[in-house]
Parts: structure tokens; sequence; C-alpha cells
């Protein structure tokens, strides 16, 4: 096929590790694969790849599909890598891989150098732990011009490096979506369409937090299930008691309708597609942020892992996605468990101010010139050929 180069994609995707890595991974895999190259995909556990198996289908065309393989190694562990280094170079040399993409935070100098010498080798960054020492870093943090330098200076160890939001993987599905600012008036009888949504999984329970403070709102609230969601049963039971709580109002004039709608999405294939049919999007921080700019989804962000403040706050200052605040409580990051809820406690002042920015994006007078202000600066600051340009550079560092 093509070149015959083959790149080996080492990631995870469970409980603990966000799917957005698999996603970002596979849709750098897609633009590798049609450039020519093969793709070995290597994990640690069976969780991360049943992940692939399920969203591979939907990231790289079927055509391609044939020249991608997954293999999952004996003796990893996805938080401790050191392990694996004997098995993996093992089979890094033995199938002549031409260049290995790393993207896990449990990577350390040593890893990395061990690895170095088999193969070349390029890391997906986005915390700046320390410096790479990697043939190819990439980084697509949107980064304000005043940090530029900062960010070159923390990775002289890389031979090159593809730095900003230029370089943001997205997925095919987002090449050809498009999205419209659509109009309508408080009085009106049409509900804004508000996408829900907390990537893969939700361990701190958010959707199930936020809908409830959120139920008197005159929206249509669609909430997308994660691969990983744990809450899967209890939003499904709270989505049929608010059902049976509210009657039918389609008939009744906008302003007696004040009850919420609330669509649950599962196994969704088409993201793009979903985001593009609502007004407005709540979204926790990571890839899916970087996906609703290329369209210009107006959006709310919040954090829930420290990884995800810089992106977040960034995009908030550029004034492309508000940022409402980390959900985690603020005097204890740490998944603390309440004694009536058994579940883990949420700061509820990040709620508040999100429902602030919904009422105020969507609901108020002005909220058309709003969200068209959002949309315009979100589609400057992200394309969707970031995946293309990696591809790229690793078969130019491949030669």
């Amino acid at each position: 096929m093509g070149t015959d180069r083959l790149i080996c994609i080492r990631t995870d995707a469970n409980n603990t590790i966000a799917t957005g890595h698999m996603m970002r991974c596979l849709s750098i895999a897609d633009a590798c694969l049609q450039k020519g190259m093969q793709v070995c995909f290597v994990v640690s556990d069976e969780e991360s790849r049943s992940v692939f198996d399920t969203l591979a289908p939907n990231a790289i065309s079927s055509e391609y599909l044939p020249f991608v393989s997954v293999f999952m190694l004996q003796t990893a562990l996805y938080h401790d890598l050191e392990k694996e280094l004997p098995e993996f170079t093992d089979m890094i040399v033995a199938n002549e891989v031409d260049i290995l993409l790393l993207d896990s935070y449990f990577v350390t100098p040593s890893y990395l150098e061990t690895l170095g010498q088999v193969t070349k080798t390029a890391y997906i960054d986005d915390l700046r732990k320390f410096d790479y020492p990697v043939d190819l870093l990439v980084n697509y943090d949107i980064i304000p011009d005043a940090l530029t330098e900062e960010y070159k200076a923390s990775y002289q160890n890389a031979g090159s490096c593809l730095l900003g939001g230029l370089y943001t993987p997205l997925r095919r599905q987002f090449h050809n979506c498009s999205f419209t600012i659509r109009e309508f008036m408080p009085d009106s009888s049409k509900k804004p369409n508000i996408l829900l949504t907390t990537g893969g999984s939700d361990p701190h329970h958010f959707c199930l937090h936020f809908l409830q403070e959120a139920k008197q709102m005159p929206v249509t609230f669609h909430v997308v299930i994660g691969r990983l969601y744990t809450d899967k049963d209890a939003l499904t039971n709270y989505v049929k008691r608010h059902d049976n709580d509210n009657e039918p109002q389609h008939a009744k004039p906008f302003s007696d309708n004040v009850a919420c709608d609330i669509v649950l999405h599962e196994n969704v294939s088409d993201m793009a597609a979903l985001m593009a049919s609502c007004d407005f999007a709540i979204s926790a921080a990571g890839t899916t942020l970087y996906e609703l700019c290329a369209l210009g989804v107006p959006s709310v962000s919040f954090t829930m892992a420290d990884n995800q403040m810089v992106t977040s706050k960034v995009f908030d200052s550029q004034g492309a996605v508000y940022y409402a605040g980390d959900i985690r409580p603020a005097s204890d990051f740490s998944l603390r468990v309440s004694a009536l809820s058994y579940r883990p406690e949420i700061n509820n002042e990040v709620i508040e101010r999100i429902i602030h920015y919904l009422k105020e994006m969507t609901l108020m007078s002005d909220n058309y010139s709003k969200r068209k202000s959002a949309h315009e600066t979100m589609r400057r600051l992200v394309d969707t050929n970031g995946a293309s340009r990696i591809a790229e550079a690793l078969l130019l560092c491949m030669k």
C-alpha cells in the first residue's frame, strides 16, 4: 500500500484515560492511511481494545480499515509504561516500525529514550511535564502570542515541533460538516437545542447534577452518553421520571412551557452532525472543544482534570468559548464522596455559571448577535486540516 511505511500508535482509553486520546490518534491514523502508510495500534488492556473496536469504524473509512491492526501487550500497565519496554521494543524491531506515535500521560524520559534507540518517535503533549526526547513533538494548544516563546523553550529536546491549533487532529466527519447560526426570539415556541457532553465518561456525575438544576429551563438538552459512562441507567431513569412529571406542552405558548426536554444520545456515530443540529453546547474541555470550534458552535466549557485548564482559559481569553470553571469542589479536587448521595461532590457554583451563560446566549433578546460573534471567533482558531498536517510531518520524519 503506497509507501509501505509503518506507523505504530501507542495509546489507551479506559475509565481513567479519556476516549479523546484514542479518537485523536484515530484521526491521525486516518490521515496517515490516506498518505499510503500502514498503521498498527498498540494498547494495554481489553477495555482499550474494546474502545478501539467501537471507534475505529466511524473514524476510518472502510477502504482503509484492512490496513489497520491492533495489538495488546501482555506485560503492559497503562499507568506504568516502563514494564512493557522489553516486549514493546521486541515488537517494534520485529515489525520494522518506521515511527512510533505516543499518546499517554504516563511516559517518562527513560521510556522515550529507550524507544528512541530502536525507532523514530513522536509524542502528543498538552501538559509540558518535562522536555520530551522525541523526534517530533505535537502540542495543539491554542497558544497566546505572549506564550509562544515559552512553549518553544519547553521542547528543546524535540527534533521538531508542531505547535498551535492548526495541528488539531479532527475526525474526517468534521471536514464537510457546516453549522448555521439559527435565529429565534425569547417569546417563540421554538426551544433552543443544547448539546451536553462530558466526553467518554462522567466521573463526577455532572450530567445528572446539571439536569436537576436546569430542569425548568425552556430548552431541549441533547445529552451524549459516552462509551465509558457509568451513569447510563441513572440518566435513563431520570429522563423517564422527568417526562412523567411534565405533560406534553407542544401546543402551549413558550412562556407556559417551562420544563426542559431531554434527549439521550448513545453510540453517536456522527458527532459533527449532532453538534451542527444544536444552537449551543455545554462541554467538558478537551478535544470536543476543538471540534466545536471547527464548526463554530457557540459553547461554554468546564474542566474536571488539571490538563484541561490551560485550553479552557485560553479559549475564554480569546473570546471563543466561555469558561465556567472546574466542577471539582474548590476545597478539594479529589473524589470526595457525599454521605447522602454516594456520589462525588461537585462545584455547584460552576453549574450556576453555566446556566447563566446558557440563558445569556439562547434566551436573552440579543442572543443571536452574541452567538454569531462567538461563532466567527471560534472558526478563526481551528480548521479541519490538523490531522493531515501531522501525517505529513510524520512521513517527513521517517525519511
